[in-house]
């Protein structure tokens, strides 16, 4: 085992929020250090173990010794997440048994792809350490969600996620610009000291002489989903009037980013999102205010204006990124990368059918949709326990999930489930394993955790209620 950089800053953050900080502030540095995909704490072997896996261990090891003054917040999140519970509690069963049971069934691609470099490996099903490995990694997403769950229990909880939200995002965007510049300077070095896992290089990292974009993350999809997670909630924040300003221009500096890292997976998401948005002002026309339109729509135009004037006085350049695009939209079917991703796809179809919709175990093959991954992995019964858990998440029976700006005091749970949930859709086009993000975890934990308390009339008051227009409602002050 090789102990990285990343292990002493986590170690000495999660040790300083015991001494002085909060549950609350242990769930949202696991969100922060979410923020550096490619990075590992730990080299066992040739896994990494993610700087995110090493906070949580703080953050469960917080939430325990809580648990000697007060306890009632915990049964908050082990109460909000019983469906995920479940899920995981099946994967982590299906992660032992299944590949057992069927044994040399079927070839599959193997999880870890470093072991196999070949393209288009398949190995016949067999019980295997990425098994292990997988089951632990569902384990944390259940764990990461309860210890949000509880950690919705602190008054500031609202405040803390919106404002450590846009910092998390703008550090994202950084490392995006910040990556892509270094690597045409051949500043690679400096890139590789935050990108230290061992993972697999499986895709093009230029695509008609343009660098792609993927920060400190291993690939640009990873990083365009990441994004996208975050776009997802700056939007609906700002949809819901809490700091528009603030969450509208760094909702439009994502945008950007998704865009310049020309990631497949990226731009159908935001496509798919866009058709979702739709949907929802059909389904509630009067909630959608013409001064959200407005400005949408001028930004759009002067950004499709610019790029005409652009590619007309610079020619080469509209070539180049026509080439480019080109490549990674209509002609991803051709390439290496979208050829292997089709492959994984199917592998997990096959899974299902060949097990009679029982599905192979957790860990068991490689996918490239969390949807497909978690289909052959764990079945019609894992399937059903997961979107019953995200539609608790959504709620989206209910008035106040398409209500816009909506109540002050749920504005915020609102957007974070509707993030928590759309930002599910990249994962639905790229994930290989069926263990949601630590995001997703940790925003549908916090969702559920208000949400619930809304609806029960537990609500926690704080000093700085929820913000509205740049503005603490209560103290009316600017934060």
């Amino acid at each position: 085992m090789r102990v990285e950089w990343y292990a002493a800053v986590v170690a000495l953050v999660g040790v300083a929020l015991w001494l002085r900080g909060s549950v609350l502030g242990s769930t949202i540095a696991l969100l922060f250090f979410s923020l550096f995909g490619g990075g590992a704490a730990f080299i066992v072997g040739g896994a990494s173990i993610i700087p995110a896996s090493f906070a949580l261990v703080f953050l469960l090891a917080h939430v325990l010794l809580s648990m000697f003054s007060k306890s009632d917040h915990v049964n908050l999140g082990l109460k909000t997440n019983t469906w995920l519970g479940l899920f995981c509690f099946f994967g982590v069963l299906s992660a032992y048994i299944f590949p057992k049971i069927f044994v040399n069934l079927l070839s599959l691609p193997p999880l870890a792809a470093s072991a196999h470099p070949v393209a288009f490996a398949a190995v016949p099903l067999h019980y295997s350490k990425q098994n292990i490995t997988t089951a632990i990694y569902m384990i944390g997403a259940f764990v990461a969600s309860v210890c949000a769950g509880a950690a919705s229990a602190d008054p500031e909880s609202r405040q803390a996620l919106v404002r450590w939200a846009v910092v998390i995002a703008w550090i994202h965007i950084f490392f995006g610009l910040a990556g892509s510049m270094l690597q045409n300077i051949g500043g690679g070095a400096i890139i590789r000291i935050f990108r230290n896992a061992t993972y697999a290089e499986l895709v093009e990292t230029e695509a008609g002489g343009y660098s792609r974009i993927a920060g400190i993350f291993p690939e640009p999809s990873a990083y365009a989903g990441y994004a996208f997670g975050w776009l997802a909630f700056m939007t609906e924040l700002w949809l819901r009037d809490v700091l528009p300003t603030l969450t509208m221009i760094t909702a439009g500096a994502l945008t950007l980013m998704l865009i310049a890292c020309t990631s497949t997976s990226g731009y159908a998401a935001l496509a798919l999102y866009v058709l979702l948005l739709a949907l929802r002002f059909f389904v509630a026309p009067r909630s959608l205010k013409v001064a959200k339109v407005i400005p949408v729509a001028m930004v759009m135009l002067t950004l499709a204006t610019a790029a005409l004037a652009t590619f007309a006085f610079v020619p080469h350049l509209g070539v180049t990124v026509g080439r480019a695009l080109a490549r990674l939209t209509v002609g991803k079917a051709e390439t290496l990368s979208g050829q292997e991703r089709l492959f994984w796809a199917r592998s997990g179809i096959n899974a299902f059918i060949k097990t009679w919709g029982v599905g192979v175990g957790a860990g068991s093959f490689r996918s490239s949709s969390l949807l497909l991954a978690i289909l052959g992995s764990t079945g019609v019964i894992g399937t059903v326990l997961f979107f019953i858990h995200v539609f608790n998440i959504l709620k989206p029976f209910r008035v106040e999930t398409y209500a816009l700006p909506g109540e002050a005091d749920n504005a915020i749970a609102v957007a974070a489930a509707w993030a928590a949930c759309a930002g599910l859709i990249p994962a639905m086009l790229s994930a290989s394993t069926p263990v949601p993000s630590y995001v997703f975890s940790v925003m549908g934990g916090l969702a559920l955790g208000w949400r619930y308390s809304m609806l029960s009339g537990q609500v926690a008051q704080s000093a700085d209620p929820v913000i509205r227009r740049g503005y603490v409602a209560r103290a009316g002050r600017v934060i």
